[in-house]
């Protein structure tokens, strides 16, 4: 299993990295994709791929980071995405319901990242709130370009509409939730070839931890959902989204 988005990096875990890692190993995890958002992010981000072979660094400046970005900052997101060696750019995307950046800042500073993936031939990480067709029609603009579609909070029918642009889908701990049937409907329209696993910890901790800090082990539980609505079988469940995260990612 990998945790395929988990924000291991904020200070949330700094009294406990070494333990909360430990326990993501012995639960079965073979690695972590730790997302970046913004300057020092990135930064902690790469600095932890490169002293731990089991964590892969993705990194970009996220929609509510949107009014950091900058020539400069373009500048040295170019040259980290060319000298690091991450797997992804990303988080980035749109995001109307906190609304801390005008909607017409945060399309450009998405569209110059896109076209940043598209130069060096990367997937993106793609978080979307509240904006399903602006974030669309953004995509649409820049045809062949691979990612995840992260977090996953609209219904069935929009994630039709992104595996049909061939992107991968993912869900957090909400579709554990007993109010979370949107997402579990959501879920089973994707094929388990397009399917990935994620915490966003320390974010929305699955049930049975409902309410605690997460964090990447969890996400066993969330993929023991899927499996319960697929009616397979953890281990089956567990190969694919493995395989899907490694082929996304080149792993």
């Amino acid at each position: 299993m990998i945790d395929s988005h988990a924000h291991i990096q904020f200070d949330v875990y700094d009294e406990d990295r070494e333990e909360m890692l430990e326990r993501a190993w012995r639960s079965g995890l073979e690695k972590i994709i730790v997302i970046g958002g913004e300057k020092a992010r990135n930064l902690e981000t790469l600095s932890m791929a490169e002293m731990n072979g089991r964590l892969a660094a993705v990194i970009g400046f996220h929609p509510l980071n949107a009014g950091d970005y900058s020539p400069e900052e373009e500048r040295i997101l170019r040259s980290q995405l060319s000298e690091k060696k991450p797997v992804a750019v990303g988080e980035i995307g749109l995001d109307y319901h906190n609304n801390v950046y005008p909607k017409e800042l945060q399309f450009q500073v998405f569209s110059a990242q896109l076209s940043l993936a598209k130069e060096f031939d990367l997937p993106i990480v793609v978080h979307s709130r509240d904006a399903l067709e602006d974030t669309i029609a953004i995509l649409k603009d820049f045809p062949g370009l691979r990612g995840q579609i992260h977090c996953f909070s609209y219904d069935a029918a929009a994630a039709e509409r992104f595996l049909e642009m061939g992107f991968h889908i993912s869900f957090c701990g909400p579709i554990t939730f007993k109010n979370g049937q949107l997402q579990r409907s959501a879920s089973l329209v994707v094929p388990m070839e397009r399917l990935l696993a994620e915490t966003d910890c320390p974010y929305m901790a699955p049930e049975p931890y409902r309410g605690r800090r997460n964090e990447p082990s969890f996400v066993v539980e969330i993929a023991k959902a899927h499996a319960r609505l697929r009616g397979v079988s953890y281990e089956e469940l567990d190969a694919a989204v493995t395989e899907n995260t490694k082929r996304l990612f080149m792993l």
